[in-house]
């Protein structure tokens, strides 16, 4: 994706760049990513993960599937 010519990385991607960096302000950025209506695709964000890893994506895509409850339950939590 570019934007006026400068290339421009999805918000899956930034899903998937964030959880591998693994540092406490990319745990940060990725749980405000995934708590934001509509602005990641997570079916996709494990496809990309399928199509990197192949048959041994299992249990990678086990993981984010891990993210992905801790971002609703943090959401939920802030909404009670």
């Amino acid at each position: 994706m570019t934007e006026y010519g400068i290339p421009i990385i999805s918000p899956d991607w930034m899903v998937l760049l964030k959880y591998l960096a693994g540092r406490g302000k990319d745990e940060m950025d990725l749980m405000w990513l995934l708590r934001e209506p509509g602005l990641v695709d997570r079916n996709r964000v494990l496809e990309i993960i399928e199509g990197l890893m192949g048959p041994a994506a299992f249990w990678a895509k086990q993981d984010m599937r891990s993210v992905f409850l801790e971002a609703d339950f943090l959401d939920e939590k802030d909404r009670s």
